[in-house]
């Protein structure tokens, strides 16, 4: 599908009154982009910006970090004849799998401006069973593709590249000649705002190129005369990880980690982050203190101390530990 299609999908879907005023506007916009990062997150599309294509994902059985291997997600495509197929299969040995479906509200997910029944994320379908091998049978029944052996959210995380290896990718130039007369933002790290405005350039800036008429936008890092073009997403924690500033909150007796909502994980430990527990992250208000996160966040469940760990390594990151409610 093209992306265009995708984003005239989901404005559709908000065109109503209540969306008139310009506070309730800007919701819009963070709606798509949350949607966008989780359906990404939890293996259900996969979004090209360069291409501006959206595909969905191959169907795919995914094992949680939980349980041993007893527990496992469906991402990925799913038909109307796969969601029977598996109510088939698992109805005719209910004394080894149990099924459960968690089903998510935009108003609680996403914003308070929501209206209708219908979901923008499809639901979580969690299938367990007491014989880890039954698993691995029923996706070979259903003709799935299978990550039944160590948890999917583990290897994301420990085989990602880091801040380094990313660094190391990337064209460095003195000047380019192409984004002349481009309009610019810089990334401030600062843990009051971590977002984007018109400011100066440091030694070391992301800034945001926005093409006057288009409106295309470009990142590019900063190190003293020379840039090079990044993700915007790993663009904002070599910024981060230069000013030596820490963002990721974790809570070891809940397992919840939390990351400020301006400053997502970059696609892949997203994805890593999500399949912890097979949800897409809560929003959450967090009270504001000197030295804490930033107000609002999105909190991931379920997430082993052993990949929040490696999540943050990949980061240059060092885990803030703290009570997260």
């Amino acid at each position: 599908m093209p992306l265009t299609e995708f984003y005239e999908t989901f404005a559709s879907e908000q065109a109503n009154p209540e969306y008139e005023s310009a506070r309730k506007m800007k919701y819009v916009a963070q709606q798509k982009n949350r949607v966008i990062r989780d359906l990404a997150a939890l293996a259900y599309c996969e979004f090209d910006f360069s291409a501006r294509k959206v595909s969905a994902c191959k169907s795919c059985l995914v094992a949680l970090p939980s349980l041993l291997g007893r527990s496992a997600i469906l991402t990925g495509a799913r038909t109307p004849y796969l969601k029977r197929s598996l109510e088939t299969l698992v109805a005719s040995e209910r004394d080894v799998f149990s099924v459960s479906t968690v089903e998510f509200d935009n108003r609680s997910c996403y914003s308070p401006f929501s209206e209708g029944n219908a979901s923008w994320l499809p639901s979580t379908i969690f299938i367990q069973s007491s014989q880890p091998e039954k698993l691995q049978e029923l996706a070979t029944n259903l003709h799935l593709a299978a990550a039944l052996g160590p948890p999917a959210a583990a290897i994301l995380a420990t085989f990602s590249a880091s801040l380094d290896e990313i660094l190391k990718r990337l064209d460095w130039k003195q000047h380019y000649k192409e984004l002349d007369g481009w309009e610019t933002r810089v990334f401030n790290p600062s843990l009051a705002t971590l977002h984007f405005e018109k400011a100066e350039m440091t030694d070391c800036s992301l800034i945001e190129y926005t093409h006057y008429v288009t409106q295309q936008k470009r990142h590019y890092i900063k190190f003293g005369n020379h840039r090079a073009e990044i993700n915007r997403d790993w663009g904002r924690y070599v910024i981060l990880a230069w000013k030596r500033t820490n963002i990721i909150r974790y809570d070891k007796k809940t397992q919840k980690m939390a990351i400020p909502w301006t400053v997502p994980l970059p696609p892949i430990l997203a994805r890593a982050a999500a399949l912890c527990s097979g949800l897409p992250p809560s929003v959450l208000q967090l009270g504001t203190r000197t030295g804490a996160a930033p107000e609002e966040v999105d909190v991931y469940s379920d997430v082993p101390w052993s990949v929040a760990r490696s999540i943050a390594a990949k980061l240059s990151q060092r885990l803030v530990f703290g009570r997260i409610e």
